[in-house]
């Protein structure tokens, strides 16, 4: 398994569901996490001493949420991702077909891909093993 670690941060209560039943179902060595918006996502991350830290994690991040979108986030939570790169892979998960949205994670080097909601188990399979 690339990652020890999977996070989900989406306000859609239907999408987190769905997503802990595929991890659970099919990855069960997976530490899960789900967060609704950026701002519970941030709240953990920060409180993490990533010095110690030999876990891959892999981040699946929507962009339109209350609060702290996925661009916020992003941001926010740059110098962490700058700082331990080899422990973040980030995916946009998003049904965005706005084409600034897209140039955008085409462009932003702190996003590995993005994949289009909702998110099959074969695309899950495909980034997690």
């Amino acid at each position: 398994m690339k990652y020890k670690t999977v996070i989900l941060i989406d306000d859609d209560h239907i999408i987190r569901y769905g997503f802990k039943r595929l991890i659970k179902d099919f990855f069960a060595s997976q530490d899960i996490l789900t967060f609704q918006h950026g701002g519970d996502a941030l709240e953990y991350l920060t409180n993490i001493d990533f010095n110690q830290f030999d876990k891959k994690i892999l981040i699946l991040l929507d962009l339109n949420m209350p609060l702290i979108d996925g661009w916020s986030f992003l941001e926010k939570f740059k110098e962490k991702i700058l700082t331990y790169g080899d422990i973040f892979t980030i995916h946009i998960l998003s049904s965005t077909i706005d084409r600034n949205d897209i140039d955008n994670i085409n462009r932003n080097t702190l996003i590995s891909g993005h994949i289009r909601k909702p998110l099959t188990l074969e695309e899950l399979k495909e980034l997690i093993d």
